[in-house]
This record gives structure tokens, C-alpha cells and sequence, in this order.
């Protein structure tokens, strides 16, 4: 369909991607999270437009804040960014990938709708809070999850009841856990010789006999 009206999207704003191409990365240092960088691209955005006064509505862009970061209903942060932005429609939108397209389309919407002149598009991930081999499964979310990969990119855990047991994720201790029978818990400490090899290619079922 035509649009009904004109839409410009202006005032774009970008925060530094950090990671190990860049000097000043330093693996010891806590990296800021989900609320410094919210507040960062906001302001950026708003200075370039006259202030949070001629915003209408805002749209939180992010995929899996809730087990990356521990926190949802982004949408309501958007009055951390500037006290005008209190009370004014916000939300969050999530869409893998898409999701900082998704928050551009909805915003949009709105404007096409009538029920905003300006809104405030944010895109914001920071997926560094877990190991690589737990955020391979949180991101698996972005497909089909309960259909099993079987390989090295991610792996899940085998609810065979005759196998080893299954292994969970410990988010907090950042370590697996097998579940015992009578159900307690204990640390899962694999010898360096139970360790797969480097060339997975060539033996991707390498791990299943330790799940």
C-alpha cells in the first residue's frame, strides 16, 4: 500500500560496538550495561532533534534481554533517558535480528497511524554477560528451539533417563551441573582428555556421550 503521508527517519545516533578489535577493550574491565547504553543512543538522538519535548512515543528494539541481561519490559526505560519521556507511550519490540528494524517499522506505524508525530526508535543489545557456549543456546531462541541441532555450533541436554542425566545451565555460577538421582546438585568437572576435539568438523557427535 502507498503511504497515506510522508515518513523521514532522521537523527540517527550509534554507540561504540566494543569488543577485541578495539585498544581501548580490556577484558577485565565491567562492560556497561543495557541502561548506559539506552540513555547514550537516546540523548544522541534528542539533541539532534530539540530535546524529548517533541517526542510522542518511544519503541525499544532487543532480542532476549530477559536471559541475557536478566531484565524485560525495555519500553519502560525510556524514562530513565530524559524526564519528558515519563508517561509517554513506549513499548518493546523483538524480532532476532530484525529486532532494531522491527522498532523502526512500528514507529512507522504509529506516525502513519495519526497517534504520533516523532518517535523515538532504539535499538539496544549487550549480549556479553554470559560464556559464548550458554549464549549459543539463549540465541538459539531466535529459531526453532525444540528443534535439536545436532553439532558444535550449540548443543542441548539429553533427557534420556538412562544417560549420564541431564545437564543444566547454572546462569549464576556461570558452570553446568548434572542433576543426581535423588535431585541434588554438583559441580560437572570433565577431564582434559573428555575435552572434543579442535576439528569438530569431522566429528560433530563427538559431544553426545557426555550428554
Amino acid at each position: 500500500m502507498k503511504p497515506s503521508k510522508k515518513i523521514f527517519m532522521i537523527a540517527g545516533y550509534n554507540t561504540i560496538s566494543m569488543g577485541t578489535g578495539r585498544r581501548e577493550f580490556n577484558p577485565k574491565k565491567e562492560r556497561p550495561g543495557l541502561e548506559h547504553y539506552l540513555k547514550e543512543a537516546g540523548l544522541g538522538a534528542l539533541q539532534q532533534i530539540g530535546g524529548a519535548g517533541n517526542v510522542d512515543e518511544g519503541v525499544v528494539g532487543n532480542f532476549m534481554a530477559s536471559r541475557f541481561n536478566k531484565q524485560a519490559h525495555l519500553g519502560a526505560f525510556l524514562g530513565m533517558i530524559d524526564p519528558q519521556l515519563r508517561l509517554k507511550p513506549s513499548t518493546r519490540v523483538e524480532g532476532a535480528c530484525a529486532s532494531g528494524g522491527l522498532a523502526l517499522v512500528t514507529g512507522i506505524k504509529s506516525a502513519l497511524s495519526g497517534s504520533a508525530e516523532v518517535v523515538l526508535a532504539l535499538g539496544v543489545e549487550v549480549q556479553n554477560t554470559v560464556k559464548a557456549i550458554y549464549g549459543a543456546d539463549i540465541l538459539a531462541g531466535a529459531g526453532w528451539f525444540q528443534r535439536r541441532k545436532e553439532g558444535h555450533a550449540y548443543f542441548f541436554p539429553d533427557s534420556s533417563a538412562t544417560g549420564p542425566g541431564p545437564i543444566l545451565r547454572n546462569m549464576a555460577g556461570r558452570n553446568p551441573v548434572r542433576l543426581l538421582p535423588a535431585g541434588t546438585a554438583m559441580p560437572l568437572k570433565m577431564p582434559a582428555s573428555a575435552l572434543p576435539p579442535r576439528n569438530m568438523k569431522t566429528k560433530p557427535q563427538t559431544w553426545k556421550r557426555w550428554l
